[in-house]
């Protein structure tokens, strides 16, 4: 038996890893604080008393704290240890699923937890302990392996050091747990170590090995959720589970990334209180609000968002009213006391909601977070046997939990309901939060699903959903959920503005486009040149536009904006798109850039620019969808001056499923009883009301209804797309010691494509695939990214 078990590579300021007790202990420690500062959030936003959770959870959550880590006492995963991490070998059983097996197999171990916790509650142990780093689940359709057993690249044998002195002093620490909860399980059993296991073995000649152990953990803790759903007490079993999950997974992050961090300069425990207290304030929000009000006086609209007493508020208000800085005034009734979640659907709207309102305000904590923010963390180096980006996203995470406003995607918030990660590991500082979701109308139907759900999981929380269309059929949804926590008229833009006339419509050929087009580009305007926005359905049409308009107008800008670029590509382009829109005055009547100008675009406009066109020209597409590209044209308006929006006729992809075809009719039908009559916000929105719609919408929670397992589940509708990295844009990277690409590097040069049958890679950098050499083009001052050989 070794005489050192490990838990962690060597920390930067200590002599020697801590082991495998020392980090358990650390863990539960840590986590016993997040569950003072999160306990009376907790309660508040699930409607359970402080009481009943303290008696469900707390004794739980420190018992699966203090075991999480103890079946590291193996000889495969301190082998890893012992070769720097090295990759030939790895665990055929992840040392958190042998902990699961264990809590729930070895009959010992079992028999004296039993003496003070229920069979639920065991069951709940395991899958908490064995779902902390997301691989208790069948093996699914992606993995390249089973992420329960594995019997490539492995030793040939493992010892399991149950008899080590290590795991009699946490077993010892799990008693005296107990009995600070008033539960005495006695003197822990002695444990001893079984004969080492060959990974080899067929588990029907070895009903005791591992692949055994791994096949009965599965059967068994199916046979029990299935024995739980059939009883009136599963909901609260249900939650119960679900939260032990979130909160194990934080006090394993604070306890991997803090100790030994030359980033805090206090204990631990203290930098956890610190930050889970930051939390805004009156003062805070009122500088945001008058940084963005300016001289002006609130608007009407602005004043009843922020007057609105309901849990959930609802707003459905077109461009032009300010719904954001409303949002910032409804936060000083609601979130005052707590963290400000300020959620966008899209990465570039959360860039610009940060730039546009938060960027300034230096004395505010406040963070940027989605999938492809660029933020300035350190590895966590002891955290080997994670995948680069997971190992970005703990620390991300803790930088969430220091934040009084976080600028985020939804999924930062929803993915929650799918067991993503990001958010799951936010879920302290998630939990203390107040939450603004802006744009709802573009969900797709499971991410207002997400929605739904989070609400119904939540109706503590106080939230504010905006946008500037919510069809009939979402908003008699969000009022079942809600019920009498939501406001119970919705809060409309103001009159003034909604009915002020905006555009002309007309449904057109594009040989018409293009002739109206060069008209407008090539008009003599002294003061300001024409800013033209062209919107195509797929990234094939836009790239086909963006040279024909090059050629057909060599004297104007022509720019190309969509989402096949690398991402620090892609923010650049935007950036330059909304510079070549911008006004140098304040009432938005003198451009900046002189020269006439023409963007082409995709669906990445409709929410992420910030712009304001003398002419739209789009594809056909949902009703709700031109209303968002509308709101690219002639958006500061203040009065009836209409300006042209020509539509040409478009079928098929992406609009060629679920309601989108009726909404693409809808969007016709509005067109042609509109012609030749100037159309406002308010005419638009009647039309949305019209609106039927047939959608069902998924009901499935990874995180509340997957149970022992633990799996990620997607946020969005799957768009066959997958994101990658080029390997010719690899040269010159660095690698860390542990051969890993560094997420921060990754990110800017990723590349959203769209599957391609065939398509096959071996390696991945940060875990996205990395698309062999000659796999795919990419024009830099170009078209941006292709499929090698693809037709134009």
């Amino acid at each position: 038996m070794r005489e050192t078990l490990f838990a962690k590579g060597k920390r930067r300021d200590s002599p020697m890893p801590p082991t495998i007790a020392e980090h358990c202990a650390q863990v539960q420690e840590l986590g016993d604080v997040i569950w003072e500062e999160v306990v009376a959030s907790l309660a508040q936003a699930t409607g359970v008393s402080v009481g009943a959770l303290t008696e469900r959870l707390r004794p739980l959550l420190s018992v699966s704290a203090a075991l999480h880590d103890f079946m590291k006492a193996n000889s495969a995963f301190q082998e890893m240890l012992e070769a720097l991490f090295g990759r030939a070998k790895t665990q055929p059983v992840r040392h958190e699923i042998l902990a699961a097996i264990q809590i729930t197999q070895n009959q010992d171990l079992r028999a004296w937890l039993l003496k003070t916790l229920s069979q639920e509650e065991i069951q709940s142990l395991a899958w908490a302990v064995g779902g902390h780093h997301f691989q208790m689940r069948l093996r699914g359709a992606k993995d390249t392996q089973d992420p329960m057993f594995r019997d490539t690249g492995v030793p040939n044998s493992v010892s399991v050091y149950l008899g080590h002195g290590q795991i009699s002093t946490l077993l010892n620490r799990v008693r005296d747990l107990l009995r600070t909860a008033g539960l005495d399980p006695g003197p822990p059993p002695k444990l001893t170590d079984p004969p080492p296991y060959d990974p080899l073995d067929d588990p029907t000649d070895a009903p005791n090995g591992l692949e055994a152990m791994v096949v009965r953990l599965v059967g068994e803790s199916h046979s029990e959720w299935k024995r739980w759903q059939a009883t009136e007490s599963f909901a609260e079993l249900q939650l119960n589970l679900a939260l032990l999950k979130v909160l194990l997974v934080a006090a394993d992050i604070a306890g991997s990334a803090l100790p030994g961090c030359i980033d805090i300069e206090v204990s631990p425990a203290q930098w956890i209180r610190t930050q889970l207290q930051n939390s805004l304030s009156v003062s805070n929000l009122d500088k945001i609000v008058a940084a963005n009000l300016g001289n002006r006086r609130p608007r009407n609209f602005q004043r009843r968002v922020e007057a609105s007493e309901a849990t959930v508020t609802v707003v459905s208000a077109g461009c032009g009213n300010g719904k954001t800085t409303a949002a910032y005034m409804w936060a000083k009734r609601h979130a005052v006391g707590r963290k400000l979640f300020f959620t966008y659907p899209t990465t570039g709207t959360a860039s610009a909601g940060f730039r546009d309102y938060l960027f300034a305000q230096t004395e505010l904590e406040r963070n940027l977070i989605h999938g492809r923010s660029t933020v300035d963390l350190q590895s966590m180096a002891d955290s080997f046997d994670l995948p680069p980006i997971e190992r970005a996203q703990r620390l991300e995470s803790l930088n969430a939990w220091a934040q009084q406003v976080i600028a985020c995607t939804a999924d930062t918030v929803l993915g929650l309901i799918q067991n993503q990660r990001r958010p799951v590991f936010s879920f302290p500082a998630i939990i203390r939060g107040a939450f603004v979701f802006d744009e709802i109308h573009s969900y797709d139907r499971r991410m207002f699903a997400e929605l739904l759900r989070f609400l119904k999981t939540f109706p503590g929380l106080p939230v504010l959903i905006m946008s500037a269309s919510i069809p009939p059929r979402r908003l008699e949804k969000l009022r079942q959920v809600a019920g009498d926590r939501m406001n119970q008229a919705v809060i409309q833009g103001d009159t003034t503005l909604e009915q002020v006339k905006r555009y002309m419509l007309a449904l057109v050929e594009p040989d018409e486009c293009w002739v109206r087009a060069g008209a407008l580009l090539t008009a003599n305007d002294s003061k300001n040149a024409a800013k033209i926005l062209w919107v195509c359905n797929t990234v094939g049409d836009a790239v086909k536009t963006w040279r024909a308009a090059k050629e057909r107008f060599p004297e104007a800008t022509v720019l190309l904006y969509h989402s096949r670029f690398r991402y620090g590509h892609r923010v650049a382009l935007q950036d330059a798109v909304i510079d070549e829109f911008r006004y140098e005055d304040d009432a938005k009547t003198i451009r900046k850039c002189k020269r006439p100008t023409i963007a082409i675009t995709t669906q990445v406009c409709e929410m992420s620019l910030d712009i304001s066109a003398d002419l739209l020209v789009s594809a056909l597409c949902p009703l709700p969808s031109l209303i968002q590209r509308l709101g690219r044209l002639n958006r500061y308006a203040t009065e009836d001056s209409p300006k042209p929006a020509l539509v040409f006729p478009f079928t098929g992809r992406p609009y060629h499923e679920h309601d989108s075809p009726a909404h693409i009719e809808a969007a016709e039908s509005a067109i042609e009883a509109f012609a030749g009559t100037p159309v406002s916000q308010e005419m638009l929105a009647a039309r949305i009301n019209e609106l039927q719609s047939n959608e069902e919408l998924p009901e499935y929670s990874a995180w509340l209804d997957g149970g022992w397992q633990s799996e990620p589940m997607p946020v969005r509708e799957g768009d066959n797309s997958i994101t990658l990295v080029r390997e010719e844009d690899l040269n010159g990277l660095s690698k860390d010691k542990y051969g890993n690409y560094q997420k921060d590097d990754i990110i800017p040069l990723t590349i959203p494509m769209l599957f391609r049958r065939g398509f096959q890679w071996t390696d991945r950098a940060a875990s996205y695939p990395i698309a062999p050499t000659g796999t795919v083009a990419y024009e830099e001052s170009g078209a941006g990214a292709e499929w090698q050989n693809a037709k134009r």
